[in-house]
């Protein structure tokens, strides 16, 4: 049944650093520990079924990466890339990764993830929750930056509470 609430944080997956949710339009995940292939394959299946039962011209996908959260390596890197491409083969997914914290690593990380998405107009970083909703709303995302925000922020203290 197609359904685009955007009052209610729908929230499918929530453990310990790491949480995934719908608002609207909008799928967010929040990520402050390893990632592992069962949580793609989780976010992928949850993903293509919120995309079915969405009727609105654009689709937001919000991850949001906690300076803690571990860089994925081998098949899981390859596995998050394929979902990334597999979300933006439906052109109505605009995509922003908060890569969240100050440091060094973070920094880099950022740099490296801004290069790898050159030329990709609907898909980009960003260095905050605010800014990350801010670009979504600027691309026609019809979710309210300010509800993004609040959701998202939800969303991260459900992944930081103990299981």
């Amino acid at each position: 049944m197609p359904r685009d609430d955007t009052s209610t944080l729908e929230v499918f997956i929530r453990e310990r650093g790491f949480a995934f949710a719908r608002i609207g339009s909008t799928l967010v995940q929040v990520r402050a520990r390893q990632l592992f292939l069962s949580d793609v394959e989780r976010v992928s299946s949850l993903a293509h079924l919120v995309r079915a039962q969405t009727v609105a011209r654009k689709i937001a996908f919000l991850g949001i990466l906690e300076e803690e959260a571990e860089v994925p390596e081998g098949d899981v890197r390859a596995a998050q890339a394929l979902q990334m491409r597999e979300f933006l083969a439906d052109p109505r997914v605009h995509l922003c990764g908060a890569i969240l914290g100050s440091g060094p690593r973070t920094t880099m990380l950022r740099a490296v993830v801004r290069l790898s998405v050159l030329g990709q107009p609907r898909m980009t970083t960003a260095s905050s929750v605010r800014e990350a909703v801010t670009w979504l709303a600027a691309r026609g995302i019809r979710d309210p930056a300010e509800t993004l925000a609040a959701a998202a922020n939800e969303l991260r203290a459900m992944a930081r509470e103990t299981a």
